[in-house]
């Protein structure tokens, strides 16, 4: 006898001991999840094939474990051990149609089952049955991690959010690791449920409060939700633990610029910028200068931005904005144009292009810029607003107002749209009762804002409401009484109201900022 022959059969000996003592073990009991009959080889082929085969499953080899099972069925074809061992075998060769085939004939619902015909349809993505198994797989045992993992994910992916953020949950409480919270948090973000997001960041750091990432979590899932004060917070005591986390100190100096404290963001992101690699810092620090505003320091952080990174186009979109709020829209279109030698169809840079023909009342360049943009991107609101303004500049009204028009389909609340609309009509001496809804709308967004203020003075002169029409022009100067127009319009209700001489003041002011102006030459001279 051959000793290897002698080993086997000890061991097929043993083997059948035991599975006859877990038969007669197990007769007459009916578990759920389980089979109701634990069927083991009585016949002495079927019995030899199938243990053949498990050696030859768990060694690695499952072509050959098949080939073994397929002999044991011949023998045994009811037999619920030998065809999911079957089936297993199919599923790790990646015979996945086989594997699902086999797993089908299995009469009994068993977690075993579920989790195999869930896979399977998994890797034939059948996402919708590979849910459904999955969700029996975890109903018939709860614990199975990798089940509730795949439910997660391919609920996520079939955008099936409340599936998907009940499966994360679960995981979470069965394997409380940081990657299983992650992806929670993540889930409950893009549901729009921070508040939960937060709790779930608070309920991992009560399991591992080392755990710097998940505060990071905890912070921005506060900031989400609206506590910005309990997010700085939670920030600080971060910096406080290690003075060094730059991922944390962008976070609080991002909050801060949100909060608009830019004393206190400034103080975090000027030691970040000093870092000569780093151009995030750079960038918010240039938008705080701006915002103040600083032009001329703004100028100096975008040009630091530019130089750092001009791999960025928003460091030349922020300087050319710059120089526009500036009053320097010749500046504006050259940094534009250097811009977009890099990044030569980048449409921000050609917007502001556009913007800076318009600010040097190239009208006709301007419209040309605006024309091409809203051809390829006709329903951008920026693009479309700029372009109705070019066209009415340029002298083409009715176009202007029908571009004015689509922008107010696409959003019937685009306040600077309603104010523009309803001034051209106010301008033109037309539609005056729906001229003056509209910047009643505008006004109603932007109450203080002194171009709107101007507009709904000039509709109600137009109507003859002089009393009216000169309260609300003088509250557009208090905001802003360096604009000409304004100026000229006070002067316009002036000589409405009979007041020769207060008009000729308010029109020799409008001429000194406006030098040029033929139509005010023409007032002062009568």
């Amino acid at each position: 006898m051959k000793v290897g022959f002698f080993i086997k059969s000890v061991v097929l000996g043993f083997l059948f001991i035991l599975l006859f003592a877990a038969c007669a073990g197990q007769k007459g009991k009916v578990e759920v999840g389980k089979p109701s009959k634990v069927k083991i080889l009585f016949s002495q082929e079927a019995y030899e094939h199938y243990v053949s085969g498990d050696l030859y499953r768990h060694s690695g080899d499952f072509r050959r474990a098949a080939e073994e099972f397929q002999k044991a069925l011949r023998y045994d074809p009811d037999s619920y051990e030998i065809r999911l061992a079957l089936a297993q075998s199919y599923f790790f060769l990646g015979d996945y149609p086989s594997a699902r085939l086999e797993g089908e004939k299995l009469t009994i619902k068993t977690w075993e089952r579920e989790q195999l015909l869930a896979d399977c349809a998994r890797h034939l993505n059948d996402w919708e049955e590979a849910k459904k198994r999955y969700l029996s797989a975890v109903s018939i045992d709860s614990s199975g991690t990798s089940a509730w993992w795949y439910l997660a994910r391919i609920s996520e992916q079939t955008k099936d959010s409340a599936t998907a953020i009940r499966a994360q949950k679960r995981l979470t409480r069965l394997s409380p690791s940081y990657s299983n919270f992650y992806q929670l948090v993540q889930l409950l973000w893009a549901g729009g449920r921070h508040a939960d997001a937060a709790a779930e960041a608070e309920r991992y750091l009560e399991s591992d409060s080392s755990d710097g990432r998940a505060y990071l979590l905890l912070g921005e899932s506060l900031e989400r939700s609206g506590e910005y004060a309990r997010a700085a917070e939670v920030y600080q005591k971060l910096l406080e633990r290690d003075s060094s986390d730059r991922a944390v100190a962008l976070h609080l100096g991002d909050l801060y610029f949100e909060l608009k404290e830019f004393a206190s963001a400034e103080s975090v992101l000027v030691r970040l910028a000093e870092d000569s690699a780093d151009y995030v810092p750079l960038f918010y620090l240039a938008r705080i200068a701006f915002l103040r505003p600083d032009y001329s320091r703004a100028e100096s952080l975008y040009q630091k931005l530019i130089q750092r990174a001009d791999t960025l186009p928003q460091g030349f979109t922020g300087l050319a904005l710059t120089y526009l709020s500036w009053e320097k829209p010749e500046k504006a279109l050259a940094v534009a144009r250097r811009g977009l030698e890099k990044f030569p169809e980048s449409p921000d840079l050609r917007f502001w292009v556009g913007q800076a023909f318009a600010a040097q009342k190239q009208n006709d360049s301007a419209r040309a810029v605006f024309d091409r943009l809203v051809a390829e991107e006709p329903e951008n609101l920026n693009f479309l607003f700029s372009y109705a303004a070019a066209l009415e500049r340029s002298g083409r009204v009715d176009t202007s107002v029908v571009v004015f028009k689509k922008v107010l389909s696409l959003e019937p609340e685009h306040a600077q749209a309603l104010n523009y609309l309803g001034y051209t009509w106010a301008d033109r001496n037309e539609n005056l009762p729906e001229a003056k809804k509209m910047i009643e709308k505008a006004l109603e967004k932007e109450p203080e804002n002194g171009a709107f203020l101007d507009s709904y003075g000039w509709v109600l002169f137009r109507m003859g409401k002089l009393k009216e029409a000169e309260k609300y022009i003088r509250r557009a100067l208090e905001k802003n009484n360096k604009d000409a127009i304004i100026v000229e319009h006070l002067g316009d209700i002036y000589r409405a109201m009979g007041k020769k001489k207060e008009a000729h003041v308010q029109y020799r002011k409008a001429l000194d900022m406006d030098p040029e102006n033929v139509a005010l030459k023409e007032k002062l001279s009568r």
